[in-house]
């Protein structure tokens, strides 16, 4: 677990390496605390001394994404699915079950996730539940663990269909209405699907930007293209092709 500088990129803290560390993701709390999840419950990380300071209680197995919205933080546990908890006092607030697929965040504080053939909204004031029905089954990662495929782009959201694990070619748009779901937004062509999360955006750019490897295994894995699209129309506007086994997970953007 690093900590790295936001411009420079050069590290300034971290949690050595050990055996039996498998952290996921990191949400700040405020300045000087964090929750860092991993396969086994969420653990409370000191940032000032990088040091773990025990677990939040009740919370136990697999926990991935986890996002920070308004006064409360949202978990996405293997077993449980969204769990909502108080960010002041770290108690559990709510679980909602089924769900396998997070986050995204709106600028409305709408949290997002999705499960079986549903998209859902949280308000993060009310924590009142909204479901939007999908075309295609929502599929997690916890096989071989990667961040949610799925983001936000102002008030809309963007999901990819992806296989059990990984490996979609279609990334849906959701603007606020049900045909907004009647279609994929973007089709990826020839040989190219998703890798990882697979989707990211870019909030200065208006840009959504998808990761992708070639289908197929062995030195498919090696072809990796990095494809830009505007947030808005769909048009694809550059793409970066690029060799190596890089198995990428995630886009990070500095705003």
């Amino acid at each position: 677990m690093v900590v790295a500088d936001a411009y420079s990129l050069k590290e300034e803290k971290r949690i050595a390496a050990k055996g039996g560390n498998d952290w996921r993701a990191v949400v700040g709390i405020d300045e000087n605390q964090a929750l860092l999840t991993s396969s086994k419950g969420i653990f409370k990380l000191n940032l000032n001394t990088m040091e773990v300071s025990g677990q939040i209680d009740g919370i136990t197995g697999q926990v991935g994404d986890i996002v920070k919205s308004n006064g409360y933080v949202f978990a996405l546990s293997a077993s449980k699915g969204v769990i909502v908890i108080n960010a002041s006092t770290l108690a559990i607030e709510k679980t909602i079950p089924g769900m396998v697929l997070g986050f995204a965040v709106t600028d409305d504080k709408k949290v997002w996730a999705a499960g079986g053939k549903n998209l859902i909204s949280i308000d993060s004031n009310t924590l009142e539940i909204k479901e939007i029905p999908l075309s295609f089954q929502a599929y997690g990662s916890w096989g071989a663990w990667h961040p949610g495929s799925i983001t936000a782009a102002k008030n809309d959201i963007f999901i990819a269909k992806n296989g059990s694990f990984s490996g979609g070619k279609e990334v849906y748009k959701y603007t606020g209405t049900p045909e907004s779901l009647a279609s994929p937004f973007i089709t990826l062509t020839n040989s190219n699907i998703l890798y990882g999360a697979g989707i990211g955006y870019d909030r200065k750019k208006n840009t959504l930007v998808l990761n992708t490897l070639n289908e197929g295994f062995g030195v498919n894995f090696s072809i990796n293209n990095l494809y830009l699209f505007n947030a808005d129309s769909g048009v694809r506007t550059a793409s970066v092709n690029y060799s190596g086994y890089y198995f990428p997970a995630v886009s990070v953007f500095h705003q």
